[in-house]
């Protein structure tokens, strides 16, 4: 690996909370198979760890590479919120398991079943139209990742192949 690939690496985990701005297409292809591979490297790490630190490590490692996604569609002139489109299935389950836990716990905690358990029912009856829907937005959000940058300044910021860092 080239001084140039690991700077861009590491100006990618830098930026890891940065949600603003543009970045080109190139950095993005070479920080996205590193960005990939940490959650899996992690979850192989952790292995006898109570499920719930799975759920954290994997969230907390997704993190570099949908901020780098979204300043990639940002520099496309897509949203960069658009990101999470694709991801959004395994964040409503988790929601969708709380809500279930807040169920009970709304229903032995003096909130009556009848408004508790129909918003857990709705939320359930949902959740095959959220996957439904990130898979119909799985191909174009991931196909505007690989689109050029826009070639002039746009709302989230100067175009990085223009601008010397």
């Amino acid at each position: 690996m080239d001084v140039r690939t690991t700077n861009i690496i590491l100006r990618g985990f830098q930026h890891s909370l940065t949600w603003s701005g543009r970045v080109s297409r190139g950095e993005f292809l070479r920080f996205a198979p590193v960005a990939v591979a940490l959650p899996i490297l992690v979850l192989c790490l952790i292995p006898d760890r109570p499920r719930a630190w799975h759920l954290a490590a994997t969230f907390v490692t997704m993190l570099p590479l949908l901020s780098a996604g979204a300043r990639r569609l940002q520099d496309t002139g897509e949203p960069g919120h658009s990101i999470m489109l694709p991801v959004a299935p395994l964040i409503y389950f988790f929601t969708l398991l709380w809500f279930i836990g807040a169920g009970f716990n709304l229903t032995f905690g003096g909130t009556p079943w009848f408004i508790a358990w129909p918003l857990v029912f709705l939320f359930w009856i949902a959740f095959p139209v959220v996957c439904l829907a990130s898979l119909f937005w799985f191909g174009p959000v991931m196909g505007q990742l690989l689109v050029p940058s826009e070639p002039r300044p746009n709302r989230y910021g100067p175009n990085p192949l223009e601008v010397t860092p």
